[in-house]
């Protein structure tokens, strides 16, 4: 059985459409994204209609989908995926899910009303060494974790800005976060601290500060 499948946002789409090419079963077959020269560039000569940003809807009325990859900034969650909600079936969406704990609840009430089958992009539980560690623990609860994140500043500008990213904890450590719930069960309590100053040769690195 094929599937009807499009993207919202091309962040990451080559990877997830390289993935898909592999499926005989997955049919990209629309691409909606702000950045035009990316989605055409993208889509290549494969039969795929590009829709501007702001004709998601119209696309999602359009063209009888059956999953849908939203590939956008943390910020511009929420709307999208409740509209989404109400025309397919399935939905890959590329982490963090929200920037609040409201609209994240919001959404998967939205989500469990509609049978809407989601998936979110926190790809290290599919990694060989995790599934392993998840594997040797499974008879033993391990004590301690320890997880750093070790890496350069992402280049996209928005991963900068607070209120468009969430900041490091809810754009990238959330990674560590999902790895630990992954390998030994879920949180009971929680203790943090936050600091920063590492990286300090951008010019607006500090509307990622704690405030």
């Amino acid at each position: 059985m094929s599937l009807r499948i499009a993207f919202i946002g091309s962040g990451f789409a080559a990877m997830h459409l390289e993935a898909l090419g592999q499926n005989e079963d997955a049919n990209v077959v629309a691409i909606c994204s702000r950045n035009q020269t990316t989605a055409l560039k993208l889509i290549g000569e494969q039969p795929i209609t590009y829709y501007p940003y702001d004709d998601y809807l119209k696309m999602l009325h359009t063209e009888s989908l059956d999953a849908a990859y939203i590939c956008l900034p943390p910020h511009l969650h929420g709307d999208l995926e409740i509209a989404c909600a109400d025309h397919v079936r399935g939905l890959f969406i590329e982490k963090p899910i929200a920037l609040s704990m409201e609209i994240a609840y919001q959404l998967q009430d939205c989500f469990k009303k509609a049978g809407t089958i989601v998936s979110i992009g926190y790809m290290n539980r599919y990694r060989a060494n995790l599934i392993n560690a998840r594997h040797y623990f499974s008879g033993s609860q391990p004590l301690l974790m320890n997880a750093a994140w070790s890496d350069e500043l992402p280049p996209p500008y928005w991963w900068r800005q607070r209120e468009m990213s969430g900041g490091q904890l809810t754009e990238q450590c959330t990674h560590i976060i999902d790895s630990i719930r992954y390998i030994a069960g879920e949180f009971e309590e929680v203790n943090a601290y936050s600091t920063a100053g590492f990286i300090d040769n951008f010019e607006d690195l500090m509307l990622m500060m704690p405030s």
